[in-house]
């Protein structure tokens, strides 16, 4: 008697075979590295995608348009009366040598000020203090080494937070040099340490244009880290992420220079989704709705699809999201499918199979959903794909539709091509693989349409079942073999496996069916 050969052999004891997991958690975790390859911004004309462009912003920081001395002189006729005067006593040490000092001691001055004391700040106290800093920050690019970035970033810090939105020809380089700093991941703490994190989420939703987006983008950089994460979400940050969406996602207000904007306010919430304490305000400003408007508005654009596909594959692992999707048109989706971006299809494909195995509601939406995105859309699409990961998502889906009457009837008009991939060619391993869920989901449904066609399963199953004698996947074998086996020609097919050591074990009603069937 043949036995099915088990991936990992343990004396006496076979390994315990695992069932097809319900959720696949979507990767969107940043790469190693991410800070050097960060796809959109970097993408983009306005963008400073290396240290080279940024000391472009350099020169915008009009270093020599100030007039220190005369500013100075004005200070010694009319001293400033608020408690920003004090900064100046530090202004001479910072061209000594222990910059890193002097620059702890205003920030430590600074980061208790509100904003109401930012914009008390004396104007020739403010003068003088960044045109000290625009100065440091040019000589050490101009220089630059390793050793001064914990003074490069805390110069940009404090300008950061004194410089007022309304002076936004300075902020813009401000930001866009903050943001340079943010792809280094050894400048996390540094974020946390000069308290920026607030001003930035301000200026991220506060329409600056690409201060907003460099401000986002910094902090979809540094949110991959903890603590800075945590820091973030403190902010209320989602409330503004909600709001921001909201706005830009009706066709006739949608301005298509926001796009790399919005791209990073979607990466932000793909990354901060998972530690969100709550959902609350996901679904009061209707984000799950708002995102699948912006897969059709941004249609031509496939990196933000991209973006809204990732954050998809994470809205749908929150029960909130899922209700709200099951009363919205799910057509978007077929979109995404039909990437031309293959990792959108995928993703794409796992936000809706995970939605689907979780909800009877939006399974029933797709069943009755028009093509593409229906059972038969489906099919069609997994005829063509070359990607096991997305044939997997597209089979996950198949599976569960095929639990409903309708949706087992129109599995049923393609039961060839169910039949076909079971032919797929498997390995024996410990740990589930694309080719064997793939079988495995066209195994649940082949059971499902037994319901009502168990003669054409039945016959279909012939000169098959050898190959599916896969330890993996031998569950939902016999699963099926269990509903076969009420009918004459479902026995003659099981006959081809009663021989199998563990088929013997595990069904042993089989023998004697075999005993009757053979006289």
């Amino acid at each position: 008697m043949s036995a099915i050969k088990p991936p990992a052999q343990v004396p006496g004891l076979s390994p315990k075979r695992r069932q097809l997991p319900k959720i696949i958690k979507p990767n969107v975790e940043p790469k190693k590295g991410r800070r050097l390859i960060d796809s959109q911004l970097g993408s983009r004309p306005t963008s400073a995608r290396n240290v080279e462009e940024a000391k472009t912003e350099i020169t915008k920081l009009k270093v020599e348009s100030i007039a220190p001395q005369e500013i100075e002189e004005q200070i010694v006729r009319e001293p400033p009366t608020s408690r920003s005067a004090s900064i100046l006593n530090y202004i001479p040490r910072l061209k000594e040598q222990n910059h890193e000092i002097v620059l702890d001691q205003i920030l430590g001055m600074i980061k208790v000020w509100n904003s109401d004391s930012v914009f008390e700040m004396d104007f020739n106290v403010y003068h003088i203090l960044t045109h000290e800093l625009f100065s440091m920050v040019s000589t050490i690019y101009a220089d630059f080494t390793k050793e001064k970035s914990n003074i490069l970033f805390k110069s940009l810090a404090i300008c950061l937070r004194v410089i007022p939105q309304s002076d936004r020809e300075i902020l813009d380089p401000i930001t866009k040099l903050i943001y340079e700093m943010s792809k280094d991941e050894f400048n996390d703490e540094l974020f946390i340490r000069c308290g920026i994190i607030p001003k930035l989420v301000q200026n991220s939703f506060s329409d600056l244009d690409d201060i907003s987006t460099y401000s986002c983008a910094s902090l979809r950089h540094i949110a991959s880290n903890v603590e800075c994460m945590h820091e973030i979400i403190k902010t209320d940050v989602i409330v503004d992420i909600c709001k921001s969406l909201q706005c830009r996602t009706r066709k006739k207000r949608f301005q298509k220079e926001k796009l790399t904007f919005v791209y990073q306010v979607l990466g932000l919430f793909v990354t901060i989704c998972e530690d969100l304490p709550d959902f609350d305000f996901i679904t009061k400003y209707e984000l799950p709705s708002n995102i699948l408007q912006l897969i059709l508005i941004c249609d031509f654009d496939p990196l933000i699809q991209n973006m809204i596909a990732k954050a998809l594959s994470v809205l749908v692992l929150h029960i909130e999201a899922l209700d709200e999707l099951e009363s919205e048109d799910l057509m978007p989706f077929a979109t995404l499918l039909r990437s031309e971006r293959l990792d959108v299809a995928e993703m794409a494909g796992i936000a809706l199979a995970n939605a689907m195995q979780q909800s009877d509601e939006i399974t029933a939406n797709v069943v009755f959903s028009d093509q593409p995105l229906n059972i038969h859309g489906m099919f069609d699409l997994l005829s063509v794909t070359e990607s096991i990961d997305l044939a997997v998502s597209l089979m996950r889906c198949i599976s569960k539709a095929s639990s409903t009457l309708q949706g087992s009837e129109d599995a049923y008009q393609h039961i060839t091509l169910l039949f076909g991939l079971l032919d797929t060619p498997m390995n024996e391993v410990e740990e589930w693989t694309p080719e064997q869920m793939s079988v495995a989901n066209a195994l649940i449904a082949l059971k499902n349409l037994t319901v009502n066609h168990m003669e054409r399963v039945c016959v279909g199953m012939r000169g098959k079942m050898v190959h599916l004698m896969n330890y993996g996947i031998l569950d939902y074998v016999l699963d099926l073999m269990k509903e076969m086996i009420k009918c004459d020609a479902g026995i003659e097919t099981c006959m081809e496996v009663k021989d199998v050591e563990e088929i013997a074990l595990l069904m042993p009603s089989l023998k004697d069916l075999a005993k009757k069937f053979e006289k």
